[in-house]
C-alpha cells in the first residue's frame, strides 16, 4: 500500500515537472512571438503570486521544526550571519556603482504584496529610508513596508521561544498542524505550477532591451535553472515520510531557512534530503542558491543597462544578486514542478 503511494506521487511529481516545463517553452515562445509587449506583464501576475504565496506556503512547516529544534541561539546567531554578510556585501558592492537618475516606472499589480513581503529586511531598509528622502507622500508613508515581514519574524521566533519553554505535548500539536497545512498548501500548489510557469516565462519574455537581444540572457538564466533543478529533484525522488525527513534535517538547512532566504528553497532541499548520502545537503543548498544568483543576475542585467554603462549596471546586477541569495524564487518551484513535499499524495 505504501508501496503504491509512494510511485503515484512520484508519478505525479514527473508528470507535473513534464508539463511545467513544456509550459515554460511555450510561453517564452508565445511572449517572443505572439504577445504584445504591452500584454506581458499583466499576464505574468498570476506567476509572480503563485510564487510568492508559494513561499509563505512553506512557513507552517520552518515554524513546527522550530518548535522540535534544539536550543535555538546558534542556529537564530547562524542564520542572522549569514544574512547580515550577504546584505552588507551587496551595499559595498553596489556603493562602487555610481549613482544614475532617478526613474519612477508605473505601478505594477504586485507592488503592494513585494512590499509586504521584503526578500531581505536589511535592503528593504535601505531602500525605503532612500525613498523617504526623495518622495515623502502620504502613500509612500503609509506604505505596507514590512508588516507582514515583522509579523513573521514574530511568529518564528516566538516558535524558538517556545522551544525553552513551554508545555511539551502543545509544541508537538502545533508542530503536527504546521506539517498538516504544509502539506495541504505544497499539494494545492503543485497542480498550479503550468499555469505559474507559462506566466513566469511570459515575464522573463519582457525583459527585453538594446543590448544583448534582451531575451536570450533571460532564457538562458531561465533554462540553465530550470535544467539544474530539475535534475536535483529528480534524483531524490519521494521515499520518506514528512515525519522522517523533518527529523534528518541537519541544522545548516534551518540556518538557510531562518535567514528568511530560502522559504522558496527548502521544498527542493528537503527532496534532496531523502537521499542524504548520495545527494548531500550542501550540494542541494549549493544549486539552489547558484541557480537563484545566476538566474536572477541574467535577468536583471539587461533592465540595470538600459541607463547605465556596461561596468555599472553588471554591478549592481551581481549586488542584486547578492542581496537575493539563498531566496530562490524565480523559476525554481515552477521549472522544478514544485514537488509536493514527501508523503503528501
Amino acid at each position: 500500500m505504501v508501496s503504491s503511494m509512494a510511485h503515484k506521487c512520484r508519478r505525479s511529481q514527473q508528470q507535473q515537472q513534464t508539463v511545467s516545463l513544456l509550459a515554460t517553452v511555450v510561453g517564452l515562445l508565445i511572449g517572443v512571438l505572439v504577445v504584445p509587449r504591452t500584454a506581458r506583464r499583466p499576464l505574468a501576475v498570476p506567476g509572480e503570486l503563485l510564487l510568492r504565496v508559494s513561499g509563505v506556503a512553506t512557513l507552517p512547516l520552518l515554524a513546527c521544526r522550530l518548535l522540535l529544534l534544539p536550543p535555538t541561539g546558534r542556529l537564530l546567531a547562524a542564520a542572522f550571519g549569514m544574512q547580515l554578510s550577504a546584505s552588507v556585501a551587496a551595499l559595498l558592492l553596489a556603493g562602487w556603482a555610481p549613482p544614475s537618475p532617478t526613474t519612477v516606472g508605473p505601478a505594477e499589480p504586485l507592488d503592494w504584496f513585494r512590499n509586504a513581503v521584503p526578500d531581505n529586511l536589511l535592503q528593504t531598509f535601505v531602500s525605503e529610508e532612500g525613498q523617504r528622502g526623495r518622495n515623502t507622500t502620504p502613500e509612500t508613508r503609509a506604505q505596507p513596508g514590512n508588516l507582514l515581514g515583522v509579523a513573521t519574524a514574530s511568529a518564528l521566533l516566538g516558535c524558538a521561544l517556545a522551544r525553552q519553554r513551554g508545555n511539551r505535548a502543545l509544541r508537538a500539536l502545533l508542530a503536527d498542524a504546521g506539517e498538516a497545512l504544509t502539506r495541504l498548501l505544497n499539494a494545492l500548489l503543485a497542480w498550479a505550477c503550468p499555469i505559474g510557469a507559462l506566466s513566469l516565462a511570459l515575464r522573463a519574455a519582457d525583459e527585453e532591451t538594446t543590448w544583448w537581444r534582451g531575451t536570450y540572457p533571460a532564457a538562458t538564466g531561465v533554462a540553465l535553472h530550470a535544467v539544474l533543478v530539475a535534475a536535483m529533484v529528480s534524483a531524490a525522488a519521494s521515499r520518506h515520510d514528512l515525519q522522517r525527513l523533518l527529523a534528518a534535517l541537519s541544522w545548516p538547512l534551518c540556518v538557510a531557512a531562518v535567514a528568511g532566504s530560502s522559504w522558496h528553497a527548502l521544498p527542493a532541499a528537503l527532496c534532496a534530503l531523502q537521499q542524504q548520502r548520495e545527494e548531500p545537503v550542501t550540494a542541494a543548498l549549493v544549486v539552489v542558491r547558484c541557480g537563484s544568483a545566476l538566474c536572477n543576475m541574467l535577468l536583471l542585467t539587461p533592465t540595470v543597462l538600459q541607463d547605465r554603462g556596461l561596468t555599472q549596471g553588471l554591478l549592481l546586477a551581481a549586488a542584486n544578486s547578492l542581496f537575493t541569495v539563498g531566496r530562490g524564487d524565480g523559476p525554481l518551484l515552477y521549472l522544478s514542478g514544485l514537488p509536493p513535499l514527501p508523503g503528501a499524495v
